[in-house]
């Protein structure tokens, strides 16, 4: 289960306990309303009637089409195919990439402005280290390199060549490290194939997030060629704890003004290969614009120079190499993480295959098509293009995101500790809903003296009428009508019901803001993730680390609920043992989601204890 639908699950739980205790104090206000009229009716009056809601509308669940996918023939590698691949190294001041000649892609590339979640930081050489620097894309499989060009070429009638397996020749390499302005370029050709040359360049620029590349099909043939093929994208995305639930798939095509359309496909339906697109047919698209993948806090985003060349594409998952497994259970080993190779192997990574209509090259000239690779965060992306927004997208409160960012920006500039701008936040929350809370707190206590002065009454009333249930209720209605008590004092739903957008927003906030990543609190290394005070020896996923935060906000929780007034109606007493359940659910569905929001709701029971002893003495004293 994703994270956010943990949390959702949480709050659509706690929303069912407070439907259960509202939906108990409304039969108790019927009984109250019945009672009334009944006492209406014996002084002739006319009764009164309570307003019908209308049901809400539902709308319909819109289903994808499932693709069917034919699957591959498997057929001998060609002499091409067979041969030893070359690697090529390329370092700007940003980005570390090691690029392959087979299939002439990009294997491996490392952002050098952040690193990985075990990077020692108290070494002062730590951002200058290639091992600690962030695997953006990852070295994950040998036959799927991004940018890699697919389609298949004759070299013979018994032989064929798959262009993305197949070894190029590196003709141009990169002269030296790239500084700021200078721009270098790598160079792949492959054939003469069928009378066409593949040629692919590569551009880079020291200080940009940025790759430029160039396919080429020339001709050297006499007579004209048609060529379709598929050029693929980024293959994969780092995922940092190997949550695959934040790898989400964007892709825009144009229609037939030029603007910007927009879908989006989850990982899991990536991986198995049921995402296969072509723009419909009655917004004459003018074709595929860009594609992305993008994580929790980074992506890449593969735009196409000519988009009207580009008709279609799809989702290809592929499995990880046994070399990859094998070197990343040894970088969790060397961290005292450990982590199964089967755990490392069970998720496939994706790609986008861009697919091109039908391309015409003349005899003797060429075609060359033209895009770009963008990489970086997400807050980086959405502000390089206008039509990149979308991927720095908070959800339906992202305007409370936002808010909560913000403030937890001024409390960050103070103190320069997120951990501390959170528990500030908590302060500023909680101060913002004082007047709604105390009103709460001070309605129950007024509810629970009254009861208490009344309740020899009612327990006369209860045993004179206990073998008559409807005049047992009239009568203690109508002395709670002599003593002026509200049956249905206000409960204690509200202020959580109010919390609920704040607590997706920081979630939003938590999972997406670049500036959380990596912020440390106490023993948190990272209060976007769990806390993780130790790891268990298990293979249970679910509990491969010890988060104690979670249980010590169970724990507060229900010290906040023991302190709370205890009611004296037995029906209040049923509700209140309901809503002791609260806190469980939501340990259990805070335990792996990003301990800074389990802070916030830890310390905002904290200081509900506080609020609750001295509106306690208050009224005490009065």
């Amino acid at each position: 289960m994703k994270p956010e639908q943990r949390l959702l699950v949480a709050m659509i739980l706690s929303i069912i306990v407070c439907v259960v205790y509202a939906h108990m104090m409304t039969q108790k206000r019927q009984e109250y309303l019945k009672a009334q009229e009944k006492l209406r009716k014996e002084k002739g009056l006319n009764p009164v009637v309570p307003a019908q809601k209308k049901p809400d509308e539902q709308g319909k669940d819109v289903k994808d089409p499932q693709v069917p996918v034919a699957k591959p023939v498997e057929k001998m590698p060609s002499q091409l195919e067979m041969q030893k691949e070359e690697i090529v190294a390329v370092e700007t001041d940003v980005l570390y990439m090691e690029w392959t000649s087979r299939g002439a892609g990009l294997r491996l590339l490392k952002d050098k402005q952040f690193v990985h979640g075990f990077a020692d930081k108290k070494d002062k050489n730590w951002l200058k280290k290639k091992e600690n620097w962030l695997e953006l894309l990852p070295d994950y499989s040998t036959q799927f390199p991004s940018f890699a060009l697919f389609g298949e070429e004759k070299l013979s009638d018994e032989e064929t060549v798959q262009l993305q397996n197949a070894v190029w020749k590196i003709v141009q390499k990169p002269d030296d490290k790239g500084t700021d302005a200078k721009e270098r370029e790598l160079v792949f050709e492959l054939g003469p194939l069928q009378g066409i040359k593949y040629i692919k360049k590569f551009r880079f620029t020291g200080n940009k997030y940025l790759l430029t590349g160039e396919l080429i099909l020339q001709n050297v043939g006499a007579s004209e060629q048609k060529r379709k093929l598929e050029l693929a994208g980024g293959a994969g995305i780092d995922v940092e704890t190997n949550d695959y639930n934040t790898v989400v798939g964007h892709i825009a095509y144009l229609n037939k003004h030029g603007h910007p359309l927009y879908d989006y496909f989850y990982h899991a339906k990536m991986a198995e290969n049921k995402v296969s697109f072509t723009p419909p047919a009655k917004i004459e698209s003018k074709g595929i614009a860009w594609t992305a993948i993008i994580n929790g806090y980074f992506g890449h985003v593969l735009t196409l120079d000519q988009p009207d060349q580009f008709v279609s594409l799809r989702a290809r998952g592929f499995a990880k190499d046994a070399y990859w497994l094998q070197k990343t259970n040894q970088f969790y080993l060397k961290y005292g993480k450990p982590i199964s190779i089967e755990t490392l192997a069970k998720t496939k990574e994706v790609l986008w295959l861009v697919a091109t209509k039908e391309l015409t090259i003349p005899a003797e000239k060429q075609v060359s098509l033209g895009f770009k690779m963008y990489l970086g965060s997400r807050a980086a992306l959405a502000t390089t293009d206008k039509s990149f927004e979308v991927l720095l997208d908070y959800g339906t409160f992202a305007p409370i995101s936002y808010l909560l960012l913000w403030v937890m920006g001024i409390f960050y500039k103070m103190f320069h500790n997120y951990g501390v701008a959170i528990i500030l936040l908590t302060l500023a929350v909680k101060l913002a809903m004082f007047p709604l809370t105390k009103r709460q707190q001070v309605s129950m206590q007024k509810y629970q003296q009254q009861m208490k002065k009344f309740q020899p009454e009612m327990l006369k009333i209860q045993t004179k009428y206990r073998n008559n249930k409807q005049k047992m209720q009239e009568e203690v209605m109508k002395l709670y009508k002599e003593h002026h008590i509200n049956p249905i004092p206000v409960g204690g739903c509200l202020p959580i019901f109010l919390q609920l957008p704040i607590l997706i927003g920081l979630y939003s906030a938590l999972s997406y803001a670049i500036e959380l990543r990596q912020a440390e609190f106490l023993w948190i290394s990272d209060l976007s993730q769990p806390d993780h005070l130790f790891p268990f020896i298990t293979s249970i996923d679910f509990f491969r680390y010890f988060n104690i935060l979670p249980i010590l906000m169970t724990i507060v929780w229900f010290w906040q609920m023991k302190t709370a007034p205890m009611p004296e109606d037995p029906q209040m007493k049923q509700q209140q043992k309901i809503m002791m359940w609260m806190p469980i659910i939501f340990g259990f569905s805070f335990y792996n989601i990003a301990s800074g929001l389990v802070l916030y709701w830890f310390v905002m029971q904290l200081i509900s204890i506080i609020e609750q002893t001295l509106i306690k003495k208050a009224m005490a004293a009065k």
